[in-house]
This record gives structure tokens, C-alpha cells and sequence, in this order.
């Protein structure tokens, strides 16, 4: 079977294209929400705030108490935040695996000549995982194979 060269943005496009980008991040971001180490961590940040426990807070509005916590505790929130999602990213037992193994389906598909598929892809038929969008079929113009966008 002949390969073709397969650029970095074609893999992306059809990881895209094919649902999986999504797939794969919705997964990230469960298992982030599912992590209660890190959600008693940000409780704790947010419960320890100066901003929270300071005279005059109950009285404040809801935004702007949200905004005076943040601004005290955010940048820390958010870093512990980025540690939690490239742990889950990173972490064998976690999405490392899946990513992997996801790319390197549509990389191969992609490379083969020929291997261009219509309909779900392998990834989707394997999981029986819909796409978040409505697929369309290509419509041949003039001879060439374009999908309608």
C-alpha cells in the first residue's frame, strides 16, 4: 500500500473534522471535574480567601465577591487548574494513551493513498461515540471530490 506525506495540520483538521478533537476533550474535562483532590484544593483556596472572610463580604454582590476572590486566589486556582489537566494529558492510566493511539489511527488513515474514508471513522464506529455535528456526504464537482461546507 503507498503512503503519502501527511502534514501536522491535515492530521488536526481531520481530527476535527471527525469528532475526535472534541471527543478527546470532553473526556479531559470529565475526568479534571471528576478529580476531588483537586476540587477540595479550590474549596479550600476559596474558603481560606481573605476576600470571602473579610468584614462586609456577605453584604457584597455576587460578582463582586466572585471578583475579589479571584483576584486574590485566581492565578493560583488556574495553575492548579493546568497541573490537574497536563497531569490527566500525561498520565498513561489517563488520556496519554487514548491521544496517542487516536492521532496515529487518523494519521495512518490519512497516509495511506486511498485511505481517505467516508462515513464515521474507525475511532467512532470502534467507541460508538456520535459526533458532536451533523456529517455530510462529499458531492463530486467536475470530477474532483469536495465536501460541502
Amino acid at each position: 500500500m503507498e503512503r503519502r506525506r501527511v502534514s501536522k495540520e491535515e492530521v488536526v483538521q481531520k481530527l476535527k473534522d471527525d469528532g475526535d478533537f472534541d471527543r478527546l476533550r470532553v473526556n479531559i474535562i470529565r475526568r479534571l471535574k471528576d478529580n476531588e483532590e483537586l476540587r477540595n484544593k479550590m474549596i479550600s483556596l476559596v474558603k481560606e480567601s481573605t476576600a470571602l472572610n473579610r468584614p462586609g463580604a456577605q453584604n457584597m454582590k455576587p460578582r463582586q465577591l466572585s471578583d475579589a476572590i479571584f483576584e486574590q486566589v485566581g492565578s493560583k486556582m488556574l495553575s492548579q487548574l493546568s497541573d490537574g489537566l497536563w497531569g490527566i494529558i500525561r498520565s498513561e492510566d489517563g488520556m496519554k494513551s487514548e491521544i496517542r493511539e487516536t492521532v496515529q489511527s487518523v494519521y495512518a488513515t490519512l497516509s495511506n493513498t486511498g485511505g481517505v474514508q467516508e462515513g464515521p471513522s474507525t475511532r467512532e464506529a470502534e467507541r460508538n461515540i456520535p459526533t458532536p455535528f451533523q456529517k455530510v456526504k462529499p458531492v463530486l464537482v467536475q470530477g474532483v471530490n469536495r465536501s460541502k461546507r
